[in-house]
């Protein structure tokens, strides 16, 4: 019995490890038709007519907007579940 409950313990161990961590939906929106977007320094696309939408991690990131009207670069702290949106002023709406 001992050793049942010891094979039971680590096979939820395992599932426990190789579960996928549940998705916050924590957001950012970028609002800049041609813009590149960059995120903690990785490219993550180009802004197209509609805004690009990136999931991203609670916590503080680097985020910048690079278009060519401008450049937008800012620290941003992000809420868990929260989606913040950035339309710098250089950009058409």
């Amino acid at each position: 019995r001992r050793q049942d409950r010891k094979a039971r313990e680590r096979a939820e161990i395992k599932a426990a490890v190789a579960a996928p961590a549940v998705s916050a939906g924590t957001f950012v929106s970028v609002r800049c038709k041609g813009a590149e977007v960059f995120f903690d320094g990785t490219r993550k696309g180009r802004v197209n007519s509609a805004p690009l939408t990136i999931e991203v991690s609670p916590g503080k990131h680097a985020v910048i907007v690079s278009h060519a009207k401008g450049v937008y670069s800012q620290d941003i702290v992000f809420d868990a579940g929260k989606t913040v949106r950035l339309n710098p002023d250089f950009c058409d709406l």
